[in-house]
């Protein structure tokens, strides 16, 4: 199977069938019945035994292909530089050996025998290579063989004589001959090669079988997409990833880690730190395909400092003493609202008097890490401030309190009374409970008959809780009595016969997150809504509710609660993204840069288990996002397309 060769004469016994040419620079005899599918070329005579089909054409005086004396002169090349490369020098005996890919050679003067079996071991790498040297001679007892295998290739195995080699019969054979001097095969020996002999002939036994080794399929180059620096070096998707193949990958410096879904992570870098990763993807019968991905690190997070808070009727003030307008500053209030200026200035507002909030303040930067800052403050108290007679009329007038404040002058304010510390619970609780300290009072917790709250009791007081989805509505609850909440909705507490001007606190765990705070009326009574923040991801949590009752003892309330939804702002080749996960069939609107984006429902991207919507808006510029998750705000976010 294939063409066939010869310097000099080419000579065939009877009965053959050649799938290929005949190349020949002297003379082309043929036996009776032979088969040949391709044409004759020889500079000499021909002479066909009886009968001959040719396929091809014949003609003494058809030159030869510019391919046979190129393949004339590739076989001189790969001669020499077979017979000058080092190897590793082995013993005579080949039969019983495993050989990893390199080049191995007898002792000088010496020959090489094989007699068993040879083991030619790829190691995984179809692309491994195999050089056989023997200065003198190579000879097959019968019945031995070269087996392949992990990746390795016939094409990439070279068996090179300084003389001849001769297989013995039902010798099995993989790779390529390059001998100097003649090639002689037994009956019924199997060669997947090819064979060349230099100086000589080359003579098949009965019943021999040659076939060429089939080329390896095209390289996989992987295709990479945007890439998101992080702190200590980036990701990136591979986005023809396929695990038919085996993906690894290098960092100069740093570690290279791919996932079963073909995102890379490069781990290990120092803050702003250049790396160069190189992207391979492997498979045996294929040719090994790569890709060189350049990026740096992130700078490390910018740390705000802030001023001392100073309270307000609504809220409180503070301002960013190291301030730096490359960064986009945005912020956010468990209650109320956050401004922040173009000198840095922050002021929460929209809170009742004397109440009590968190807010965040977040800086972003392209290629730094996202900054933020968790600030804390109580608006001030209902004060009124007596109005003194006013003094006669004259130089000496004082400025009193209901006139515009002069610079040097300050409004009283209010000290915070201390958060109340939440009491961790050792495991997620799956059933509503309640305790009161110091007291074997029992706490009852039951859904209300619409079964839209949870309404806890134990004598004087009752404390209600609902989960209230984006749109005010809820989830019916459950027979297990939990408590179903959106991504970033709302939880809304009240409360009756509790005491007087406490504390009422809630966190939400395992991790310990403080949600927000009021104090009641003096009759004992409260009423607010409180946004769960978006670090609270969608799962199974539990949400703690601490106050106080008429005795001074503290109430400690676990409610079981289960949060979905997700929504993430991305960007990629000049391309603005949103996605969405556990969202499908509600309404997502985002205003970008002014103008609306809406997906309403959300449905599945393709056949992945998220959304995606996207918006070309060019590259390089910083575009705020405000989030709509059905028509009520959700978050805003700042991004530079990329």
């Amino acid at each position: 199977t294939g063409s066939l060769g010869a310097g000099g004469a080419i000579t065939t016994g009877a009965s053959n069938t050649i799938t290929g040419n005949l190349y020949a620079g002297g003379a082309i005899t043929t036996g009776a019945s032979n088969t040949i599918t391709g044409s004759l070329h020889t500079g000499a005579a021909i002479t066909l035994g009886d009968p001959t089909t040719i396929s091809g054409t014949q003609a003494h005086t058809q030159p030869l292909a510019p391919a046979f004396s190129a393949g004339k002169t590739d076989l001189d090349l790969a001669i020499s530089d077979a017979a000058n490369r080092t190897g590793l020098e082995i013993v005579r005996e080949l039969g019983g050996k495993t050989l990893l890919p390199g080049v191995y050679s007898a002792a000088a003067s010496d020959f090489l025998n094989l007699a068993g079996t040879l083991t030619l071991d790829a190691g995984g790498d179809s692309n491994a290579v195999f050089i056989i040297k023997s200065p003198t001679y190579l000879v097959s007892a019968a019945d031995s063989q070269v087996v392949l295998v992990n990746g390795a290739r016939a094409s990439n195995v070279f068996f090179f004589t300084g003389t001849h080699l001769i297989l013995g019969a039902k010798t099995i054979l993989q790779g390529n001959v390059l001998a100097t001097d003649y090639v002689s095969f037994g009956a019924d020996v199997r060669v997947q090669g090819h064979i060349f002999s230099k100086n000589s002939y080359v003579i098949f036994g009965a019943g021999a079988i040659t076939i060429t080794p089939p080329p390896l399929s095209p390289a996989k180059t992987p295709t990479i997409g945007s890439v998101t620096a992080t702190a200590d070096g980036f990701t990136a998707a591979i986005t023809n990833y396929d695990s038919s193949y085996t993906w690894s990958g290098t960092a100069t410096p740093g570690l290279v880690a791919i996932s079963s879904t073909g995102v890379i992570t490069v781990s290990g870098l120092a803050a702003n730190t250049l790396t160069t990763a190189t992207i391979t993807s492997t498979k045996i019968g294929s040719e090994t395909g790569s890709h060189i991905v350049t990026a740096n690190s992130l700078n490390s997070a910018f740390i705000p400092t802030m001023s001392s808070v100073t309270a307000t009727a609504d809220g409180f003030t503070t301002t960013i003493t190291n301030f730096d307008d490359s960064f986009a500053w945005s912020g956010s209030a468990t209650l109320g609202s956050v401004r922040i200026s173009s000198t840095g200035v922050i002021t929460v507002f929209g809170l009742p008097a004397n109440t009590f909030t968190t807010a965040t303040v977040t800086c972003i930067k392209v290629g730094s890490e996202i900054c933020s800052r968790i600030l804390t403050g109580t608006s001030r108290d209902s004060v009124t401030v007596a109005t003194p007679p006013r003094a006669p009329s004259g130089p000496s007038q004082t400025t009193l309190p209901n006139e515009p404040l002069r610079p040097d002058q300050t409004l009283p304010t209010v000290t915070p009374a201390p958060r109340v510390n939440p009491v961790v619970p050792a495991n997620r609780v799956t059933q509503p409970a309640g305790t009161i300290a110091g007291s074997a009072e029992k706490v009852t917790i039951v859904a209300n008959a619409p079964r839209e709250k949870l309404i806890a009791s134990s004598g004087a007081w009752k404390v209600e809780i609902k989960a209230e989805l984006i749109g005010g509505q809820s989830k019916p609850i459950p027979e297990k009595l939990t408590l179903d909440f959106q991504i970033g909705s709302k939880a809304a507490f009240s409360g009756t016969g509790l005491n007087s001007r406490t504390k009422v606190s809630v966190y939400v765990f395992s991790e310990p997150t403080f949600i927000g705070e009021i104090q009641t009326l003096a009759d004992g009574s409260f009423a607010t809504s409180m946004v769960l923040p978006a670090s609270i991801l969608p799962g199974e949590h539990t949400l703690q509710l601490l106050t106080t009752d008429l005795d001074g003892k503290q109430i400690v309330l676990n409610i079981p609660i289960t949060v979905s939804g997700k929504v993430t702002v991305g960007t990629f080749k000049g391309h603005l993204a949103l996605y969405t996960k556990d969202l499908m069939g509600q309404k997502l609107s985002a205003r970008i840069a002014g103008k609306w984006l809406v997906q309403d429902p959300i449905i599945k991207y393709k056949n992945f288990n998220y959304s995606r919507q996207i918006r070309f808006v060019g590259v390089g510029y910083k575009i705020s996002v405000d989030l709509y998750l059905n028509s009520n705000f959700f978050r805003t976010e700042v991004i530079t397309s990329r």
